[in-house]
């Protein structure tokens, strides 16, 4: 995940494999771990790799005191996929939400310049349906849909 080798990954210490602000959270959970106000915690961060590119890991941490020393377990799961598709989704999301003020927005600026007032019954929106967005006009009783 890191491409980084063993001997690298035992040389170094924990908080120096995530960005500043990402590693200062995780110290912070880990404080209160050994502090026993807490048993475990799990975080999403970011990790450095050896190029210095970020990837996104959850990181899962858990204190077992039923030894006779207490000992940490520690486990990095690679999300990077997980949060680029989720960035990817919201970022459609948020094109679409544009998409359709822009175009509702251009529907009432149709509708004015066509003498549509109160006292008529057109009203417009936005349909979507199977995936494709389209404006519909609706005019008293008969309605036209464009693309």
């Amino acid at each position: 995940m890191l491409r980084s080798s063993e001997e690298e990954l035992r040389t170094k210490h924990c908080v120096e494999f995530s960005p500043p602000g990402d590693s200062e959270k995780d110290w912070a959970l880990f404080q209160q771990l050994r502090a026993g106000s807490i048993d475990h915690y799990q975080l999403e961060k970011h990790y450095c790799r050896r190029d210095s590119s970020l990837v996104w890991g959850r990181l899962s941490i858990s204190l077992l005191n039923s030894r006779p020393s207490p000992l940490v377990v520690g486990m990095v799961e690679d999300i990077t996929d997980k949060r680029t598709a989720e960035e990817g989704v919201r970022t459609s999301e948020e094109r679409l939400s544009r998409s359709s003020t822009v175009r509702q927005r251009l529907l009432m600026w149709w509708l004015r310049r066509m003498g549509a007032c109160a006292s008529h019954t057109a009203w417009a929106g936005v349909c979507r349906s199977t995936g494709n967005s389209g404006l519909v006009f609706y005019f008293g009783s008969g309605m036209r849909a464009a693309r």
